[in-house]
Formats: C-alpha cells, sequence, structure tokens
C-alpha cells in the first residue's frame, strides 16, 4: 500500500461513516423528519446521487461529541436521541429528537454552528415543532452553540405549533418524487452555497422535471 492507495482509503471511510450517520433511506415511503425540513430537492438527490458533503469530517467529529453530550443529559431525567415515527396516507415519518423530558413536558434540539445567530432558523423550528406534536411537548428550546471560541451558547423558547399536516404534505411530495423519479422543485436558503448538488440543481431551475 503507498500514500496515494491509503489517503484514498481514508477518504472513501470518511464517506462511508457519514452515511451510517443517516437514517435507512431505501424505502419511498419512509421519509425522515430531516428530510422534510431541509430542501426536498436536496432530500431527493441525496437518496438518488449519495454524495460525501465537504464538511464531512467536521460533521463526524460533531456527531461523536454531540452522542457523548447528550448522554450527559440522561442524568437530569432527559430521553435522548428519541425515535418518533407517525404513518399517514401510506407515508411514514421518523425521527430522532435530540432531548425529550417527558415529566417536564420539555422538547430541546441542539444546534452547532460557527456563529450563534440572532434568531433560530426557520427550518430548524420547523424541525423542533415537529418533535414536539409527535411527542406532545408543550416546551421547546432550541440550543445553539457555537464551535469557535469562546463557544457561546444561545437558547431560544419556541411557541408550540401544529405543522404535522405541513410536514407530511412535504413527505407526501417527496416520496412521490421518489417513486416517479421526478424532481421536486428547490428551496432556496442558506444552505444553497454549500449544497454538494448545486451544479445539478441549477440544471432544473425551480420547477419540476422527471
Amino acid at each position: 500500500m503507498d500514500c496515494r492507495t491509503l489517503r484514498e482509503l481514508v477518504r472513501d471511510l470518511l464517506c462511508s461513516a457519514y452515511f451510517e450517520t443517516r437514517f435507512e433511506r431505501g424505502d419511498p415511503r419512509t421519509i425522515s423528519v430531516t428530510e422534510v425540513t431541509q430542501c426536498l430537492r436536496y432530500s431527493w438527490f441525496a437518496r438518488r446521487e449519495p454524495k460525501c458533503i465537504p464538511q464531512v469530517v467536521t460533521l463526524l467529529l460533531g456527531v461523536e461529541g454531540h452522542k457523548l453530550f447528550l448522554s450527559k443529559l440522561q442524568s437530569y431525567g432527559f430521553i435522548t436521541e428519541k425515535l418518533v415515527a407517525e404513518r399517514r396516507d401510506g407515508v411514514k415519518l421518523v425521527g430522532r429528537c435530540d432531548a425529550w423530558h417527558p415529566d417536564l413536558d420539555v422538547v430541546v434540539e441542539f444546534k452547532t454552528c460557527r456563529k450563534v445567530p440572532p434568531e433560530p432558523y426557520d427550518d430548524h423550528v420547523f424541525q423542533a415543532r415537529i418533535y414536539a406534536e409527535l411527542l406532545r411537548a408543550r416546551n421547546i428550546f432550541i440550543v445553539y452553540v457555537a464551535r469557535e471560541m469562546p463557544y457561546d451558547v444561545k437558547v431560544f423558547s419556541v411557541s408550540p405549533k401544529h405543522v404535522l399536516d405541513k410536514a407530511f404534505e412535504r413527505a407526501k411530495i417527496l416520496s412521490r418524487c421518489l417513486e416517479k423519479a421526478e424532481i421536486p422543485p428547490r428551496d432556496r436558503g442558506r444552505w444553497c452555497r454549500y449544497c454538494p448538488y448545486s451544479f445539478e440543481c441549477a440544471k432544473y431551475g425551480d420547477g419540476r422535471r422527471s
């Protein structure tokens, strides 16, 4: 084995580990909460043409740190990485809530970022509300932790809202597009700048095409 071969092996292993951090996504009738709250076109591409993201090392380190940190919450009565699922009209919505305290009626989602935002991002609010509705929790918090010094922490309280209808509407769109090999519309946002499918996405514009 030479340096080049080992380098390529390490790259392959990093990507393989990244793919294992995600839900099994082979069934087009099972859609994850993450797929629903992010750009549907990205979710569609990620199913059909899985790509390793540029920030894979940061993500993997974050996943392991995230799990270790969440485990510390268990001594305070939180159930961490709580699996949730609900089915409607043949489509199953699945997810993993960061932290849920059944006695305190609380759902908490943790997000790491380069810089703490002044307000929670809409997709994060949507995600937290989905978990709260599935778990019937009335208190919702989103916690942002900056990855860089001085490790700023900011907590946002989010009001509960009925969002499952919207979540399932998006889940059904993605499920149908996956089954019909029809690309869904894109959701423009801050993620476009770092999207590994930006070139492919641009070819389709904003509409749907098979």
